[in-house]
């Protein structure tokens, strides 16, 4: 459709970002093939002991946001247990729906069924929305 500043408001993605106190290379696995990692680190918070932080993405596009969390729900909901007990053990389990603003169009109506909520809550996981700017590269 052209460049990002001719493109109305639009869904871009999902992302899955967690923070642990462990090591998440064994949770990451558990998601294998559904989902990827994008980033994984350790930081030093404050000086304290480290936190493991990762970002996965699907492996496989879905057209909606309500889609890519209940497809996420459906990956985490299907792991055994010592892969629950990693979900369950950190500290930020967060669905970051990712969209640009674009420069112009109607605006974007994004919706989430009551399904997929119920589920993400059950799974102790956080909703979050991030508004990419049109002027942002990076």
């Amino acid at each position: 459709m052209g460049t990002n500043a001719e493109q109305p408001p639009h869904f871009l993605n999902v992302d899955l970002d967690l923070e642990s106190a462990a090591p998440l290379d064994a949770l990451i696995a558990a998601f294998d093939p559904g989902a990827f990692a994008l980033h994984r680190d350790a930081l030093e918070i404050r000086q304290q002991a480290l936190t493991y932080v990762a970002s996965l993405e699907l492996t496989t596009e879905a057209p909606t946001a309500d889609a890519c969390i209940a497809a996420f729900c459906t990956l985490v909901e299907g792991f055994d247990a010592t892969a629950r007990d990693a979900w369950f053990a950190c500290a930020v389990r967060c669905f970051d729906i990712g969209l640009e603003s674009g420069a112009h169009g109607k605006a974007l109506v994004l919706d989430l069924a009551p399904e997929t909520l119920r589920r993400s809550l059950a799974l102790g996981a956080t909703v979050r929305v991030t508004l990419y700017s049109i002027a942002n590269d990076g």
